[in-house]
């Protein structure tokens, strides 16, 4: 774990990775992944491609570093630690299909079978169940240049557009819906802490 926790921060460092799609977010993003698989049987295998996946997903980010020689050090790393290369081409495949954008667009990806199919939805709702989190998404605009208050004028867009309707346009399976529905309510309350700023 700790290898993969350096690899991580060194991308981040080397890439200029802010923490809402770093270290932090790699490790939220695992969280959810544990929280909503607490009763889903799995072998050991699938729990390890789910947890690379989930902490190594935005290590390859195209807002950040061109796409393909993000997934290229990946690889390179996991074969450092002895991943094989099955397994790495499943976290690959994962990593680079699950985002939000690239569903909407695209769709779902047809899955080698059904176990890289489970592991890719519970990896893409961990993903998207850390994006209620409304100073990230603040933290992301100042990343790029914005003040603090276009960050929250962009979070109110970026909630009112995509967020918020994340479970009634069918993005948030089943299992992860009960925590979904919690952190939408609390982010609906956060929100209104936020009316004030839209008037500045």
């Amino acid at each position: 774990m700790q290898q993969i926790l350096n690899f991580i921060d060194y991308t981040c460092r080397l890439y200029h990775i802010d923490e809402s799609h770093g270290l932090d977010h790699a490790i939220k993003t695992l969280f959810w992944s544990l929280k909503i698989t607490k009763d889903v049987k799995m072998n050991y295998r699938e729990c390890q491609i789910i947890k690379l996946s989930c902490l190594l997903h935005d290590m390859c980010d195209k807002k950040y570093m061109d796409e393909k020689k993000g997934i290229e050090r990946i690889r390179k790393f996991l074969k450092t630690q002895k991943v094989d290369m099955d397994m790495i081409d499943q976290i690959v495949f994962i990593i680079i299909t699950m985002s939000y954008s690239k569903v909407v667009t695209d769709g779902y990806p047809t899955f080698f079978d059904k176990s890289t199919e489970m592991c890719y939805h519970i990896v893409r709702n961990s993903d998207l169940l850390c994006s209620y989190d409304l100073e990230r998404c603040i933290a992301f605009k100042v990343h790029c240049g914005g003040t603090r208050q276009e960050g929250i004028l962009h979070m109110f867009d970026v909630f009112n557009k995509r967020v918020l309707r994340l479970i009634k346009d069918g993005y948030i399976d089943d299992f992860a819906k009960e925590y979904a529905t919690e952190l939408h309510n609390n982010a609906i309350i956060q929100l209104e802490k936020y009316e004030m700023f839209k008037l500045i």
